[in-house]
């Protein structure tokens, strides 16, 4: 698993591939955290969710 805080690309059971904070695990749920303020802050993932890749660099367009 990463450490926590980091950004990670997370494969959401039924819902494909997110972008995602890495929070730790609680209750045996995955817990990750948008940047996006438009989005809840905190979320547990759907069970069967997995973290597939932690995030290396950026890419800014322009």
């Amino acid at each position: 698993m990463p450490e926590r805080g980091k950004v990670v690309a997370v494969w959401l059971a039924g819902d494909g591939v997110v972008i995602k904070r890495y929070l730790g695990v609680e209750n045996g749920l995955l817990l990750f955290g948008n940047d996006n303020r438009t989005h809840r802050a905190v979320f547990e993932a759907p069970e069967g969710s997995t973290v597939v890749g932690v995030a290396v660099g950026r890419y800014l367009k322009g």
